[in-house]
């Protein structure tokens, strides 16, 4: 998907310079009494595409009051723009809050951005989704900022939750792409007797193929899998943190994997579920 521009753009733009001269430390007299707890940090390669980093269940088990994303190491991609924007929809047409970042990525500087408490809002209903440059890259971080009382009681469930949640790996079949054909790697069966509320593709392709590789996973919803310097299983370099419908479409239909032609895909899901 490419990148759609709509009317206000440049305005949004000058607001997060704005928002970030005014935040340059990191906070604003706004939200001087949050303390904010990081949630996701990792290295994101962009491909043009809309990618999900937060899902709206993962904002829901705080008292979540603000929303930062900082932006480091940031490389320019193969268009004539630099430029990532964040929104709270999966669908471009769809969103009800974007934020484009274009204006400042030129800059050294690490961008530090705190949404508006609106904004903010909007995200975590939603969840937050990222999508850049094709062929960039950088390294994001996103916090949510709490009360000191929101982030006690927030630790005090993750505590309890972590007695009663499990983590496991599950394996799917290695197949080899051919012309347009997605190939089943993981059955319902595979999934039948958890009960799940999070999950991470992963998948390692292996062979020879012209131009860039890419894979994604259809089920029957296209998602791409995006490139992970640092993945979470290692050598499965292409990864997609599911959302709560890909996690009901897995269930219902398994895992199946698009890719380049000629290339073998392996696929392996870590999945937390709870008994």
């Amino acid at each position: 998907m490419k990148k759609l521009f709509k009317s206000g753009a440049l305005v949004l733009a000058a607001a997060v310079v704005m928002a970030f001269a005014s935040c340059s430390n990191g906070s604003s007299s706004d939200d001087e009494e949050l303390v904010y707890k990081t949630i996701v940090e990792q290295d994101v390669s962009f491909n043009g595409n809309l990618k999900q980093l937060v899902s709206a269940e993962t904002f829901a088990k705080a008292d979540v009051k603000s929303v930062r994303i900082e932006i480091r190491k940031y490389s320019k991609g193969n268009g004539p723009d630099a430029w990532i924007t964040t929104t709270n929809n999966k669908e471009w047409d769809k969103e009800t809050v974007k934020t484009e970042f274009s204006s400042y990525l030129n800059s050294p500087n690490t961008l530090i951005y705190t949404f508006s408490a609106l904004n903010s809002k909007e995200y975590v209903s939603g969840g937050l989704y990222i999508a850049g440059d094709d062929g960039a890259s950088a390294n994001i971080t996103i916090s949510i900022g709490l009360t000191a009382d929101a982030l006690a009681a927030l630790e005090e469930a993750e505590k309890l939750a972590s007695n009663t949640e499990k983590t496991t790996k599950i394996t799917g079949t290695s197949v080899t792409i051919s012309g347009d054909n997605a190939e089943q790697a993981i059955t319902p069966e595979q999934l039948a007797n958890y009960n799940i509320t999070a999950m991470t593709v992963s998948a390692k392709l292996t062979g020879s193929a012209d131009g860039d590789w890419w894979a994604g996973i259809t089920n029957p919803v296209w998602a791409s899998l995006s490139w992970n310097a640092n993945p979470a299983v290692e050598g499965y370099n292409y990864e997609l943190i599911a959302d709560s419908d890909l996690i009901s479409d897995a269930k219902s239909n398994g895992i199946w994997i698009k890719a380049n032609p000629g290339l073998t895909a392996e696929v392996k899901l870590t999945i937390t579920y709870t008994e």
